[in-house]
C-alpha cells in the first residue's frame, strides 16, 4: 500500500483450533480461509451490510466501515431438529464505536450493537466466564451477550484509552492497557496490579498458557516486554518488566505457548516487516545479588530468553529492499504437539494467503546464520515470457538449495511459443518488459547455430502476418486502430524504459511519454502503481499535465485509491514544494472528486492537516512581499539619476530657446500704475489730499471725546457772544 508497510491496514486472527484464518481488510471485507487447503470459506460484510444497517444505498466504496479490532467466538444455533449446535463467530470493532457478529457458517451478519464503546472500539477479548469484553478510547469495559449483542454491564476501568487486552487463563482477570500496563480482576471490577508499562501505546498482548506470565507490543517500539502475572508480591508500586525481546522493527501481533509446565514457553511474534520471530525462554532461579539477561532481583525468578527462529518469505535481507511488492507473514499461531511446539504460518497476499507449518527449533543454533528460515514466495503474477522459460530462474535456484522439508522443488514454467506470458514463481522478480524489446533480444543473441530456427519463426510470423492483414476485420469504424496495435502501442510507450527504470532506482523516473493518454488506460495504471507501491510508475502518472485527463483518470479510481494517492501526494509536495505546479492539479482533482469519503475517513486526516499548513505557510508570506515590492520600487524610482538614463528613456526638452543680449534684466512694468503728465491727475491729487485732510479731522474728534467735544463747543459760543457784542457796538455808534 502507499504509503506504509504490505501490513498496514490489514486485521487478522486465527480460530481457536486453528483450522481458520480471518483476514478483513481495508475493503470493509472479511475473508475466511480453511488452513488446511488454503481454500476461500466465506466473504463477511462489505458496504452492502454497511448501507443496509444505516438505511443508505452503498456506491463506489464510499461507505466502507473501518474496522479497528477483531476476534473469534464460539455461537449456538438451533439445528433443523431444534439442537444446538456449535459454530463459530468473527467479532469486529469498528472506529465509530460499533460491535458486530458474523456467523461464519451462514455467512452473514447476526447482530450490531451500535455505540456499544464511545469513542471507537479498539480491542475484543473473549472468555467462557466472562463472555465478550470490548474497550476503547473511552477507558471503560463493556460485557456483550454473544447471543443478541445486549449490554450487559459495563464499568470504567481508567482514565485513558485502553487499546489493547487479553483474557487470562482463568477466565476471571484481564491485563492489558493503554500506555500503562494493568491487570484487572473482571468479578470485582477492580484493579488488582499495576506495571511500569510503554511510553506507546499498546498493539497486542498475550498470556502464556501454564505459565505466570504475559507478553505485550506497543508501536514503535522494536522490542517485546514480558511480565509477571499476577506478581509474586503484591505492592502497590507499578511492577517493572522480567525482560524484553528484542527484533528489528516493531512488533503487530504475539503468541505464546508452554513447551514445558512452569519452566519453559515460546514466544512468537510477527513485525511490521512482514517476518516472524520466535524466543525459547526458560525459567530459572536467580541468586541474591546476582544477574542474568532476564533483569531478575534478589532472588526473584528470572527468565534466559534466545531466539530460535527467525522466518521471512524470499531472500530480502534489507528493510524496504521491496517495500509493498514481496509477500510478507500475515499471521502466526504457535501449537503444542507431542513432538513439541510448531509455528503455524500464514503467508502471502491478502488476496491469496498460504498456510505452512514449521518445526520450532528445541534450542538456538550454533550460528546465528541458521536462526533465518526463508521461504519462498509463491508467485502468482502477469510475468513476460521472454526465452527463459526453458529453465527455473536464479531466484528459483536459491530456493531449491534451501531446507528440503520446509521447500517444495520448483516447478518448470509452462510454455507454449516464443512469446507466451509466463504466469508462476519461477519468473518472480523479473523486470517487466515489452514484447517488441523481448524479440529484438531474443534476435540479436541469437547465435550461428540458432540462425535457421530464427529464419523459420521469422518466415512463419511473417506468413502469420501476412495473413492477418489479408483477413478483413468487419464492422471496424473508418480511422479506428485494432486492438492489438493500439494494445503493442501502448507497450511500446510504457513499459519501454523499464530495464533502465530498474537500474537507475525510483528516483530517476522518466515522465510519461508524449502522445493521446486516454483517462481509462491512465486510471488503471494509476492504481496499479497506488497498490503495488510502484513509485516509479506512479511518478509517471503524475508527469501527465492535461486537466481533463486529470480529473477524468481521479474520477475513475476508487475512493480508498484516491486516499492512498493523496497522501502520496502530499508527501513529495511538502518535502518538495517546487512541485506544486505538478502536484496541485492532481491534488484539487482528488480533492473535488472524493471529498465525502476523505471527511468520513480518520486516516486522512494527517495528510489534509499536512497540506492545509504547507499551503498557509506559503499564502502568509504574499502580502508582506507584495507590499516590500511596491516600496522597493518606489525608492527605486526616486533614487534614479536622469544622467544615467538611456536617451530612450529621457523626458524631451523645450523646442525653442529666446536668448536676449542685455547684461542687466529690466524692471518689470505695472499694468495697473496711473498714467504720468496729465492736468486731470493733479486735480485727483488734490481732492484725494483734501479727503485725507477730512479723515484725520474726524480721527482728531472721535480722539477728544465727548469732553474735547463740550470744550470746543464753549469755545465757539464765546466767540459767537462775542461777535454779536462787537456787531451790536457798532450799530449804536
Amino acid at each position: 500500500m502507499l504509503p506504509g508497510s504490505a501490513l498496514e491496514k490489514l486485521l487478522c486472527s486465527f480460530s481457536p483450533a486453528g483450522d481458520k484464518f480471518a483476514l478483513a481488510g481495508p475493503d470493509g471485507r472479511v475473508r475466511v480461509f480453511d488452513t488446511g487447503t488454503a481454500r476461500l470459506l466465506v466473504t463477511l460484510g462489505g458496504p452492502v451490510d454497511f448501507g443496509k444497517a444505516n438505511g443508505a444505498p452503498a456506491a463506489n466504496g464510499h461507505l466502507v466501515e473501518s474496522h479497528t479490532c477483531i476476534a473469534w467466538v464460539p455461537t449456538k444455533e438451533k439445528g433443523k431438529k431444534k439442537q444446538t449446535v456449535g459454530s463459530l463467530g468473527v467479532v469486529l470493532g469498528t472506529a465509530a464505536g460499533d460491535v458486530k457478529l458474523y456467523d461464519v457458517q451462514l455467512g452473514e451478519l447476526k447482530w450490531r450493537a451500535v455505540d456499544a464503546v464511545q469513542g471507537g472500539v479498539r480491542s475484543l477479548a473473549f472468555s467462557s466466564e466472562q463472555g465478550l469484553i470490548a474497550t476503547g478510547n473511552n477507558g471503560s469495559f463493556v460485557s456483550l451477550n454473544v447471543a443478541d449483542g445486549e449490554v450487559k454491564k459495563r464499568f470504567e476501568a481508567s482514565k485513558y484509552a485502553i487499546t489493547s487486552i487479553a483474557f487470562a487463563q482463568d477466565g476471571k482477570h484481564v491485563f492489558g492497557g493503554g500506555s500503562s500496563m494493568q491487570l484487572w480482576d473482571m468479578a470485582d471490577q477492580s484493579r488488582a496490579a499495576k506495571y511500569t508499562g510503554h511510553p506507546t501505546e499498546v498493539r497486542a498482548v498475550a498470556f502464556v498458557p501454564g505459565q505466570p506470565h504475559a507478553v505485550s507490543a506497543a508501536s514503535g517500539e522494536r522490542q517485546v516486554a514480558v511480565w509477571e502475572v499476577p506478581p509474586a508480591k503484591k505492592s502497590k508500586k507499578q511492577h517493572p518488566a522480567v525482560t524484553t525481546l528484542n527484533l528489528e522493527d516493531p512488533a503487530t501481533q504475539l503468541d505464546a505457548t508452554c513447551v514445558s509446565e512452569g519452566e519453559t514457553f515460546n514466544v512468537a511474534a510477527v513485525s511490521e516487516g512482514g517476518e516472524a520471530y520466535v524466543w525459547l525462554c526458560h525459567r530459572e532461579s536467580v541468586a541474591a545479588g546476582g544477574g542474568a539477561d532476564g533483569g531478575a532481583e534478589g532472588g526473584r525468578p528470572g527468565l534466559a530468553c534466545q531466539l530460535v527462529m527467525r522466518v521471512r518469505v524470499g531472500e530480502g535481507a534489507g528493510k524496504g529492499s521491496h517495500a509493498g511488492r514481496d509477500e510478507v507473514i500475515l499471521g502466526i499461531r504457535l501449537q503444542a504437539g507431542p513432538s513439541g511446539p510448531s509455528l503455524l504460518v500464514a503467508r502471502g497476499t491478502s488476496a491469496k494467503p498460504i498456510f505452512e507449518t514449521l518445526a520450532v527449533p528445541p534450542e538456538a543454533p550454533a550460528a546465528s546464520a541458521d536462526v533465518i528460515v526463508s521461504l519462498r514466495p509463491i508467485g502468482g503474477v502477469l510475468l513476460p515470457g521472454g526465452g527463459d522459460a526453458k529453465g527455473p530462474s536464479s531466484a528459483a535456484a536459491a530456493a531449491a538449495a534451501q531446507d528440503k522439508s520446509t521447500q517444495q522443488r520448483p516447478r518448470q514454467a509452462p510454455t507454449s511459443g516464443p512469446g507466451v506470458t509466463v504466469i508462476g514463481a519461477d519468473n518472480i522478480g523479473k523486470p517487466v518488459v515489452s514484447r517488441e524489446a523481448a524479440e529484438a533480444a531474443a534476435a540479436a543473441g541469437g547465435g550461428a547455430s540458432r540462425k535457421r530456427s530464427a529464419d523459420d519463426d521469422d518466415a512463419a510470423a511473417a506468413a502469420t502476418r501476412a495473413s492477418a492483414e489479408e483477413e478483413e476485420v468487419p464492422d471496424l469504424p473508418e480511422g479506428e486502430v485494432p486492438l492489438g496495435e493500439r494494445v503493442a502501442e501502448l507497450e511500446t510507450r510504457l513499459l519501454g524504459g523499464a530495464a533502465a527504470d530498474e537500474e537507475a532506482g525510483p528516483s530517476a523516473a522518466a515522465p510519461m511519454p508524449a502522445g493521446s493518454s486516454k483517462a481509462d488506460s491512465l486510471s488503471v495504471l494509476l492504481t496499479q502503481a497506488i497498490r503495488s507501491n510502484d513509485r516509479a510508475l506512479l511518478e509517471r502518472c503524475m508527469a501527465t499535465s492535461n486537466p481533463t485527463v486529470i480529473a477524468n483518470t481521479v474520477a475513475r479510481i476508487v475512493p480508498m485509491d484516491a486516499a492512498l494517492f493523496l497522501k502520496a501526494a502530499v508527501d513529495r509536495l511538502v518535502s518538495k514544494p517546487n512541485r506544486a505546479v505538478q502536484l496541485v492539479p492532481w491534488i484539487r482533482a482528488v480533492l473535488h472528486h472524493h471529498t465525502a469519503y476523505l471527511m468520513s475517513a480518520p486516516g486522512v486526516q494527517p495528510a489534509l492537516t499536512s497540506l492545509f499548513q504547507a499551503i498557509d505557510s506559503r499564502v502568509k508570506l504574499h502580502d508582506p512581499l507584495l507590499r516590500l515590492y511596491g516600496r522597493l520600487g518606489l525608492v527605486l524610482h526616486h533614487s534614479r539619476d536622469k544622467g544615467q538614463l538611456p536617451a530612450e528613456q529621457q523626458r524631451p526638452g523645450p523646442e525653442v530657446v529666446l536668448e536676449d543680449d542685455l547684461e542687466e534684466e529690466p524692471e518689470a512694468e505695472d499694468p495697473f500704475a496711473p498714467a504720468l503728465g496729465s492736468d486731470g491727475e493733479d486735480a485727483s491729487e488734490d481732492e484725494d489730499d483734501d479727503d485725507d485732510d477730512e479723515e484725520n479731522e474726524f480721527d482728531a474728534m472721535l480722539a477728544d471725546g465727548p469732553k474735547g467735544r463740550d470744550s470746543d463747543a464753549e469755545h465757539d459760543d464765546d466767540e459767537d457772544d462775542s461777535d454779536l457784542g462787537s456787531l451790536l457796538d457798532e450799530d449804536d455808534e
